[in-house]
């Protein structure tokens, strides 16, 4: 394994739009939490699958999984019980079974969308924010991530921070 440096210049960085990108996400997230909370109608936590499998199976009775009248995903749920099924079919809240569920009720969509820009800020936005660094002959914050180069597949990653995984874009409606 060989590894490289882009120490020389690394790629540019304004930590004002950083932080003012930063800032609208973090809205957009507490306008999706209050959305979700209203269809919902209470708190529940929103990156908990057993909390949301809760919420749309058990109180909002959606088809378990997103297969509607399958004769394997019938309820056996009492009062005091958590969710249980009939022949092993466990309920999930994967992004999958999300997509199939936003056509019976609206709280999937926002759990989608939630998802998405929560992972855009701890995975992006913040990490990038962390690595950033003043360079002194430049005058200006700059990036410098550490490459490898795997030689035996040729492949190449980058590290500290990964801008590999930058989502792709995606559109953010605030709303007035």
């Amino acid at each position: 394994m060989l590894n490289f440096s882009s120490d020389l210049n690394g790629f540019g960085f304004c930590e004002r739009q950083n932080e003012k990108l930063r800032q609208i996400l973090n809205l957009k997230l507490s306008e999706l939490e209050k959305d979700a909370y209203k269809l919902a109608n209470r708190k529940f936590r929103l990156n908990s699958s057993e909390d949301i499998c809760q919420i749309l199976y058990r109180e909002l009775r959606l088809p378990i999984n997103g297969k509607k009248d399958d004769p394997e995903t019938k309820y056996t749920c009492s009062r005091n019980q958590r969710i249980g099924l009939r022949n092993a079919v466990r309920p999930a809240s994967s992004k999958e079974i999300l997509l199939k569920l936003k056509n019976y009720h609206e709280l999937p969509s926002v759990i989608i969308e939630w998802r998405k820009i929560n992972a855009a800020i701890g995975n992006t936005v913040i990490p990038l924010s962390r690595a950033c660094k003043e360079h002194s002959s430049l005058k200006m914050k700059r990036i410098n991530p550490t490459s490898n180069m795997f030689t035996v597949t040729g492949r190449m990653t980058m590290q500290e921070p990964s801008i590999q995984m930058v989502p792709r874009d995606f559109n953010v409606n605030i709303s007035p």
